[in-house]
């Protein structure tokens, strides 16, 4: 009798913890199954119009003809590598991402609207770097700014790098010393 409790705690504990260990689904999207031909026209109009503004970003660029979620090419032409390549660094100008420390290839492919093999190429071939150099780049450039500003003379330079995105004091010493050459400290 109690090897039956026993076992169902077991497997409730299993079941709790590899479900919380799961990667989250941050939006999911449910379409009607139409009932008739006349309603399936009219849902297939709708979704394609749908489709159509979802991929539209704010300053009126489509996404789907860049290569967007529904159209994934292994390689971008270059006319659609310098289109995202404008595309990112404008983001990262102005919505500044890299301030998260905890910021993902895929995390910035979903705010981006496109894939995580697209952004890739767009960061290795448009911008001459990998993910984790691009965004330290940005934020060792952050660092050099706040650390001229009279408002932040109060903090440490740690908590100077940590306010600018980096997780780590050695990923920040790493990589100021592999763009600047020298080290924060004596910058």
């Amino acid at each position: 009798m109690w090897w039956g409790y026993l076992m169902d705690t077991v497997l409730i504990y299993y079941l709790s913890i590899s479900g919380y260990a799961q990667a989250r689904i941050k939006t999911v999207r449910f379409a009607e199954t139409p009932k008739n031909e006349d309603d399936f026209e009219e849902n297939t109009a709708l979704n394609q119009s749908i489709q159509h503004t979802d991929l539209l970003d704010t300053e009126g660029v489509n996404l789907a003809e860049m290569g967007a979620p529904n159209k994934i090419k292994n390689t971008l032409t270059d006319t659609d590598l310098s289109e995202w390549t404008v595309k990112l660094l404008h983001l990262f100008d102005i919505q500044k991402p890299y301030l998260n420390p905890e910021l993902t290839l895929s995390d910035l492919a979903t705010t981006m609207r496109t894939n995580s093999s697209i952004l890739s190429q767009v960061i290795n071939k448009g911008c001459g770097k990998n993910f984790n150099d691009f965004v330290n780049e940005y934020r060792v450039e952050a660092f050099k700014e706040k650390i001229k500003s009279a408002d932040y003379q109060h903090l440490t330079l740690l908590a100077i790098a940590f306010d600018c995105g980096f997780n780590s004091k050695a990923t920040f010493n790493r990589a100021f010393k592999k763009i600047t050459g020298q080290n924060p400290s004596k910058f």
